[in-house]
C-alpha cells in the first residue's frame, strides 16, 4: 500500500489527458478508479450496518465482476495501490469519498 498515493488520491483531483485518456496525480500516472468497487467502502451510500468483513467480501466480488480478479490484481506489479476508508462514518466533505485507487509511480 502507498501512502503517498493515498494521500495524493485524497489530496489532488485526478487530472485526464484530452488527448490520451490517461488518468494521473502529481507523482502517479495510469491511475485507476473503480467506482463500482468503492461504493462499497462508503457507509453513507452502501448500508451501514454491514460489517467489515462482509464489506470486504463485496469489494472483492465487485473487483472481480470489473475485471479485476485475483490474477489481473496480481498481474499489475507495476502498480501501487491507495486506500482511504474509515471506519465511523461522519459528515464528509463533496470529495471524501472511501475507496481504493491503483496507480503507476511516475519515475523520475
Amino acid at each position: 500500500m502507498s501512502w503517498k498515493l493515498s494521500y495524493e488520491w485524497a489530496s489532488f483531483p485526478v487530472q485526464t489527458d484530452s488527448t490520451t485518456g490517461i488518468k494521473s496525480l502529481p507523482s502517479f500516472t495510469d491511475v485507476i478508479v473503480l467506482n463500482s468497487v468503492n461504493k462499497y467502502f462508503d457507509r453513507a451510500f452502501y448500508k451501514n450496518n454491514v460489517s467489515d468483513s462482509q464489506r470486504l467480501k463485496l469489494v472483492k466480488t465487485a473487483l472481480d465482476k470489473a475485471g479485476y480478479g485475483q490474477t489481473k490484481r496480481e498481474s499489475l506489479s507495476d502498480y501501487q495501490i491507495g486506500i482511504f476508508y474509515y471506519d465511523k462514518h461522519h459528515q464528509e466533505k463533496v470529495d471524501e469519498y472511501p475507496g481504493i485507487v491503483l496507480a503507476k509511480p511516475i519515475q523520475k
